[in-house]
């Protein structure tokens, strides 16, 4: 599957992409994350480490992921999947992540992404959920303008010495029982 949407493409990521998916999401968490999180945290960051785990997980066939390409080269991925909530219903599914390189921020990558993962996640669920840093205003401004809402629910995961504070965002993706 390949959509071509404001001069991005977006297509089903592969094997061959793990290392350029860690190069942005190495470099998409150093610039959204900036000021948010510990700056050795973001420092740490390891692309070798990151292209090593995307490409056992892209082996895998786990999550169902998407590269953006501007050019022909990758400017960003989302990933979905089941929700990891726990006890989730079975009709919930889950954005795992868009990221974009800073660099092509405000150009349609994140767009054409979004709408990639909502279809597919519309084929399969009901809803979807997604997590998001709490003072993350810039992708929390983002998901709202797509549809997203903020449902209540939050949480605290621990990344070394930082705590993450995130906040669920929730959306209805696919048809109702009573369509």
């Amino acid at each position: 599957m390949r959509i071509a949407q404001a001069g991005v493409e977006v297509r089903r990521a592969d094997i061959d992409d793990a290392a350029a998916i860690a190069e942005v999401h190495v470099a998409s968490w150093r610039g959204a994350y900036a000021g948010l999180l510990p700056a050795p945290l973001l420092a740490a960051l390891s692309v070798e480490r990151h292209t090593v785990r995307w490409r056992e997980q892209l082996a895998a066939g786990n999550p169902t992921t998407w590269v953006a390409l501007d050019n022909g080269a990758v400017v960003g991925f989302a990933s979905i999947g089941r929700s990891r909530d726990p006890e989730p219903a079975p009709a919930v599914g889950e954005l795992w992540a868009i990221y974009v390189t800073p660099n092509s921020w405000g150009r349609s990558a994140g767009h054409a992404l979004h709408e990639a993962a909502v279809a597919e996640l519309g084929a399969k669920y009901r809803e979807a959920v997604l997590w998001v840093l709490e003072g993350n205003a810039r992708a929390r401004s983002f998901y709202q303008a797509h549809g997203w809402w903020p449902d209540g629910a939050v949480k605290t995961e621990q990344r070394g010495e930082a705590l993450l504070n995130e906040v669920r965002y929730r959306r209805r993706v696919g048809p109702s029982l009573n369509e």
